[in-house]
């Protein structure tokens, strides 16, 4: 599952989506901002704690579960992120949060975990959660929230249901159809029309989001490596069809989808980098279009 939300507005718009989708079980949700999103969340927690809240009125924001929530001292959501001067999040933190899962809710009848920057798990904590990402106990809701999804393990990823959350700001890619259809030009080497609009409307978007657009290549691309490894198990981690990447990757070898995740990677350092946007993108393209041609 990969839900696409658009940040509404007024938070409780979003949080009511969110309380639709999120239940129970293991969510993945990326974003380009963690602080928006856990408002978005500590909003949709008072939706599942709040002891008055009834079908259709929402929340009540007086009862004693909202306003813990409100205090963040409700003993039922537990935080965890890298702390104490450690950029990973280590195996030790998660055989914490296994123990607090296992203890029933306190007060609420269920019980939040949320992991922030999710991607900083080291592998050792990453591999320790699979378990009970795959296998949470009723009434548990594991949240990991992320900026870069590719950065995670794809057997993290496979274990979640992924949420993409974006807000209307000129420093992130908010329209994910607009995005699609950019990431679509890149396959589409017979039309030269395509292409070469292809090169105008990135020329026309903002640094940071050619960043964006590449870092979600990257996914389709690694998604597309899957499929022509026969690794079809695993959920895709881009906002793409399976039936558009089983098209795009009848194109490629596997050996040059390997190389066209390094370059898009290169192309998106050199751009962070304040390399030239369009001569960069403009390599890549080539590249693309020689690996499908070398087939």
């Amino acid at each position: 599952m990969c839900l696409n939300l658009k940040k509404a507005d007024s938070t409780a718009v979003c949080a009511a989506e969110l309380i639709k989708t999120i239940q129970s079980g293991s969510f993945l949700i990326e974003g380009p901002d963690k602080d928006i999103i856990g408002k978005e969340i500590l909003e949709m927690a008072k939706g599942l704690f709040c002891s008055r809240v009834k079908e259709n009125t929402g929340y009540c924001r007086q009862c004693n579960d909202c306003r813990m929530l409100e205090k963040g001292s409700h003993p039922d959501i537990y935080r965890l992120e890298a702390g104490g001067g450690s950029s990973v999040i280590k195996i030790e933190d998660i055989r914490l949060l296994k123990e607090r899962v296992s203890i029933k809710p306190f007060q609420a009848q269920k019980k939040i975990f949320i992991i922030r920057d999710a991607e900083r798990l080291s592998v050792a904590a990453a591999n320790a959660l699979l378990k009970t990402l795959e296998e949470p106990p009723a009434g548990v809701v594991l949240i990991l929230i992320t900026q870069s999804v590719s950065q995670l393990l794809p057997t993290v990823v496979s274990r979640c249901q992924r949420i993409r959350f974006s807000q209307d700001t000129s420093g992130s890619y908010a329209d994910f159809e607009e995005r699609d259809h950019l990431i679509a030009g890149f396959f589409d080497k017979d039309d030269k029309k395509t292409q070469k609009k292809l090169y105008e409307d990135i020329g026309s978007i903002e640094r940071n989001q050619v960043g964006d657009l590449l870092r979600e290549l990257v996914c389709v691309f690694r998604d597309m490596l899957m499929i022509k490894l026969g690794v079809e198990a695993v959920n895709f981690m881009s906002g793409q069809s399976g039936q558009t990447l089983r098209r795009w990757s009848e194109n490629f070898s596997a050996a040059g989808i390997q190389m066209l995740i390094d370059e898009a990677l290169r192309a998106k350092y050199y751009i962070n980098g304040n390399a030239n946007t369009k001569l960069s993108i403009d390599l890549l393209i080539k590249t693309i279009n020689k690996s499908s041609s070398d087939l």
